[in-house]
C-alpha cells in the first residue's frame, strides 16, 4: 500500500511539473512573440508614417493624390496584416484598439483614394455639372484625413515600448 502511494505521489509530482513547465513555456514564447512584434511596429509605423507625409506633400504639389504613394502605403503595411492576430499579446486594450482603428482608417482612405482617382474616368460621373468641384473637394477631405491619420499613427509609436 505504501509502494502504490509514493507511485500515485510520485506520479503526481510529476504530472505538475511538466504542466508547470508547459505553462513557462508558453509565457516565454508570449514574450518573445510580443517583443518581435513591437520590433515590427516600430519599424513599420514610422515607414507608413513616412509615406503618408510624402503623398500629403505630393498631393498638395499637384491636383490629385499619387496612387503610388498609395499603393507604397499597402505593401509597406505587411507586416501588420501578417501578424495582426499577435496583436492580442499587447497588455493595453487602448492600445490595440487604438492600432487596429489606425490600420483599419489606413485601409479604408486607400480604398476612398482609388475610387476617388478612378472618378475621372467615368464618363457618366464626369458628365454631371458638380462633378470636378466634387473631385476637387473631396480630394482635400481625403489628403486631410491622411494627415490625420499620420497624426495618430505617431501617437501609436510613442506608446509602442510600454506594451
Amino acid at each position: 500500500m505504501k509502494d502504490v502511494l509514493l507511485i500515485v505521489l510520485g506520479s503526481v509530482l510529476a504530472l505538475m511539473t511538466s504542466f508547470i513547465v508547459e505553462i513557462v513555456k508558453g509565457r516565454i514564447a508570449d514574450n518573445r512573440t510580443r517583443r518581435l512584434l513591437r520590433s515590427l511596429l516600430k519599424a513599420e509605423l514610422p515607414a507608413v508614417i513616412a509615406v503618408i507625409e510624402r503623398l500629403v506633400d505630393e498631393a498638395h504639389q499637384r491636383s490629385f493624390i499619387p496612387l503610388v504613394r498609395v499603393i507604397e502605403i499597402d505593401n509597406t503595411r505587411q507586416g501588420f496584416d501578417r501578424n495582426r492576430d499577435w496583436s492580442i499579446l499587447f497588455k493595453d486594450d487602448l492600445f490595440r484598439r487604438d492600432l487596429f482603428e489606425f490600420y483599419g482608417q489606413l485601409h479604408l482612405l486607400s480604398q476612398e483614394a482609388r475610387n476617388l482617382e478612378g472618378l475621372p474616368y467615368d464618363r457618366q460621373f464626369m458628365a454631371l455639372p458638380t462633378a470636378p468641384t466634387h473631385i476637387a473637394d473631396e480630394r482635400q477631405r481625403v489628403i486631410a484625413k491622411y494627415r490625420d491619420l499620420a497624426g495618430k499613427g505617431r501617437s501609436v509609436v510613442v506608446r509602442i515600448d510600454s506594451q
